[in-house]
């Protein structure tokens, strides 16, 4: 009940346009392990596995909204990853940004829901009829992550169809091109 309505409450904030980002410089490790541990806090038999491959770079953020958005999208990939072993979170450089992927290596979704799972109360009851999420929980990560500038994609994790990847690409830089 309480994510429930955290959801609901964090979906009328985007709608009423009151999210107003911290945007700040972080380590995107901190972010990452801080989602995962949450993760595995509400489900702790699920195995998440971190990977960081950033290097030296930060990531320009709101610490809290990216936590929430990694967090939403880590338990959406518990709850439809039937079967799945694990979920790798990874964080790592792509051009001038860091992307964050979440990837799990259940079933998998159709490519034609790739982009509807993002919708507000969409949910895929084919792959998880007893699911009792609101079907918020990804439309909320993309509302915060397009009010950080960034973007949030979801693609098949392999090309059997075998499991999905969940990205969010946010702006990032070396910490030695960072000025004095």
């Amino acid at each position: 009940i309480n994510r429930f309505i955290s959801n609901i409450f964090g979906m009328t904030r985007l709608e009423e346009g009151i999210v107003q980002p911290r945007l700040q410089w972080i380590t995107p490790a901190e972010i990452v392990e801080s989602a995962a541990e949450r993760l595995k806090s509400r489900r702790p038999p699920f195995q998440v596995d971190v990977e960081i491959r950033t290097g030296d770079a930060v990531v320009y953020a709101d610490p809290i909204l990216l936590e929430q958005s990694l967090t939403n999208i880590l338990d959406n990939a518990a709850v439809h990853a039937i079967g799945a072993s694990c979920v790798v979170i990874r964080a790592e450089t792509s051009g001038p940004d860091i992307r964050f992927s979440v990837i799990d290596d259940g079933p998998g979704i159709d490519p034609a829901h790739t982009q509807r799972i993002f919708d507000k109360f969409y949910r895929l009851d084919s792959i998880a009829p007893s699911n009792k999420g609101s079907g918020l929980g990804l439309a909320i990560a993309r509302g915060f992550v397009e009010a950080m500038n960034g973007r949030i994609e979801a693609a098949s994790a392999d090309p059997n169809s075998r499991g999905l990847s969940v990205s969010i690409y946010l702006p990032g830089k070396s910490i030695e091109a960072m000025p004095a």
